[in-house]
């Protein structure tokens, strides 16, 4: 009959208690509660008609999960993507999915996200030249042209509602010769003469599709100017009797 391994039975015993109550404890845990900031980002959006024009950066997400799953997910950089395929002008609230799956996995109840969109409207205005300075003693303006009378402003509908007209500045002060031609760069305004930003402006009605790109574009128009000298006074005319 062999002999009992007195200490490595107290060893495997040991071993075998802690194991027990690791499992023990496990089973007992309560599933721990954690938020997480993912970004937004969104698609399919058809950009020839509409335009986001209120949206948050992220959105918080509840995560529900053990401890080690919690912390696997915080390790993670989580994202939420918004399908816009089927939207509509108007402020919504629109279903997101949640990027990685493990993360995704630890939401119970998915938030969705209000989004603002409004329809893409291009608006036809008159082009107006606003004038600063003086021209040199002496002289009075004869005629300022611009190359364009019109101007299309394209953007989203309540900001166009506020586009009164489309101007360019001259600084008379500046101008020493006539005739003067020059490329001013334009811009949107209201009725008060406040600058309207995020339009494209552009010359001909091709409705473009409100990108970044677009939006910083700049549009020259020409701007001719031409001044005379002033009469003398012995040479006006008197006045009719």
């Amino acid at each position: 009959m062999s002999k009992v391994n007195i200490p490595f039975a107290i060893l495997s015993l040991a071993t075998s208690i802690l194991l027990w109550a690791s499992v023990y404890n496990d089973s007992k845990k309560e599933p721990e509660n954690e938020k997480v900031m993912a970004s937004l980002t969104t698609q399919n959006l058809d950009a020839s008609k509409y335009v986001i024009t209120e949206i948050p950066p992220s959105v918080s997400l509840p995560l529900v999960g053990y401890r080690d799953q919690l912390r696997r997910a915080m390790r993670q950089t989580t994202t939420a993507l918004v399908d816009l395929s089927n939207a509509n002008p108007g402020t919504k609230s629109y279903p997101i999915i949640v990027f990685p799956a493990t993360s995704r996995e630890l939401i119970g109840n998915t938030p969705p996200v209000a989004i603002k969109i409004e329809a893409l409207v291009t608006k036809r205005v008159e082009v107006t030249v606003a004038r600063t300075g003086s021209l040199p003693a002496g002289f009075h303006e004869d005629a300022i042209e611009p190359s364009l009378r019109f101007v299309y402003v394209t953007g989203p509908s309540e900001t166009i509602q506020k586009v009164s007209k489309v101007q360019v500045a001259i600084n008379l002060t500046s101008i020493t010769q006539t005739p003067h031609d020059d490329d001013v760069e334009s811009k949107a305004v209201d009725a008060n003469g406040s600058t309207i930003s995020r339009v494209i402006l552009h010359s001909i009605d091709d409705h473009p599709e409100y990108k970044e790109e677009q939006i910083n574009e700049p549009l020259k128009i020409h701007v001719s100017v031409r001044f005379a000298k002033d009469m003398p006074p012995s040479a006006v005319p008197p006045p009719k009797k």
